[in-house]
């Protein structure tokens, strides 16, 4: 009777674990595609001139006039002559020559807990992989930096964002440093969301590689309601049946 009792117990939690199954998802984080500034959700160009503020190209998705230019070593080429430009800068979200209009990665997840970590795959991103004409300094810097926003559907919002502006000389150490600071980290969503993922970089076009992100669901809390409901109805059952036992 018990080893019955038990095995019953057993089936009901299997079944609960079974009948909610985890959501598991990668993400991965185009280094130039998936990059802004700031929660910029248009991918955008801009060039000025650094002493004087002066705009030589302000240019975002959706705008009337095209870029000047339709590729990356086109517009190089082009700031590099300096009668047209003078001490230029850089600003940009996404890549303008993709002719994609969102910088973000989204998913739609329901409300629960959620791990996440670093694919094992998963490179990092070199936030100088972009070498500009007249550059005078130019080394490899690595970074994992990812922003996560959650958007609920009141319209309010929660950052879960890993890493910082913590940048290393060497892919296998940045990647190291972030799976001991992400690897295991929680989010939690109070309800169903729109979650954004981007890396933050104010220059994207300067960037190389990307960061592979894994998004597992943690089935538990789901599963508890599910499981003491069964066990309640088991052990109900148990008991009228040893009650009639008990009367015959």
């Amino acid at each position: 009777m018990l080893t019955r009792l038990i095995l019953s117990i057993v089936m009901v939690a299997a079944a609960a674990f079974l009948s909610t199954p985890a959501l598991a998802v990668t993400v991965t984080l185009d280094g130039v595609a998936n990059a802004t500034w700031s929660a910029n959700p248009r991918t955008y160009l801009y060039v000025w001139n650094q002493s004087t503020d002066i705009s030589y190209v302000h240019w975002n998705y959706g705008d009337k006039d095209p870029l000047p230019w339709t590729s990356l070593t086109q517009m190089a080429a082009d700031l590099s002559d300096p009668s047209k430009y003078v001490d230029w800068h850089v600003e940009s979200g996404g890549n303008p020559f993709s002719l994609s209009s969102s910088v973000f990665q989204t998913l739609t997840l329901p409300a629960g807990v959620y791990s996440l970590r670093l694919a094992q795959d998963s490179e990092a991103y070199n936030l100088q992989g972009f070498q500009w004409p007249g550059e005078k300094t130019h080394q490899d810097v690595w970074n994992a930096y990812v922003e996560i926003y959650a958007v609920y559907p009141d319209g309010t919002g929660r950052s879960f964002s890993f890493g910082g502006f913590n940048s290393f000389q060497d892919t296998d150490a940045a990647l190291a440093f972030y799976r001991q600071h992400v690897d295991g980290m929680q989010m939690v969503l109070d309800d169903p969301a729109a979650v954004n993922f981007y890396i933050n970089d104010y220059n994207s076009l300067d960037n190389t590689m990307s960061v592979s992100l894994e998004i597992n669901q943690v089935p538990i809390p789901g599963t508890l309601p599910l499981l003491g409901s069964g066990l309640v109805v088991l052990l109900a059952a148990r008991r009228r049946r040893w009650g009639r036992k008990d009367l015959s």
